[in-house]
């Protein structure tokens, strides 16, 4: 009985230490495992700050191309409605529509008689 009281608390030391190596070995894993998410983290981060930027430049690109060709367009409209106005103001397109004008009517009064 004498040996195993003796035995008994060195056992258990043992275990004790065994458990506080174990527990050790856990944290340096988990402190290295932080380290390598962390990094990762860091590097999806600029991973995606890089994307958005080239997105950006992207569609800022696309809005100017938009922007140019809109207004190429507006131009056009402008251009088109002054040949039209221009058209309209001239002799011949004012006879022609009156002679419209006239003939109009004599058809809707040859149709009501």
């Amino acid at each position: 009985m004498f040996g195993a009281t003796q035995h008994g608390p060195s056992g258990n030391r043992d275990e004790r230490e065994d458990h506080i190596n174990a527990l050790r070995e856990r944290v340096d894993y988990l402190t290295s495992r932080e380290r390598e998410l962390k990094t990762a983290l860091e590097t999806a981060e600029a991973e995606l700050a890089r994307r958005e930027a080239e997105t950006q430049t992207i569609v800022d690109e696309a809005t100017r191309s938009r922007d140019q060709r809109v207004a190429a367009l507006e131009d056009d409209v402008r251009a088109l409605n002054r040949t039209i106005r221009m058209m309209q103001a001239t002799r011949v397109w004012q006879l022609g529509e009156r002679y419209r004008q006239l003939r109009d009517t004599v058809k809707r009064f040859l149709q009501g008689s």
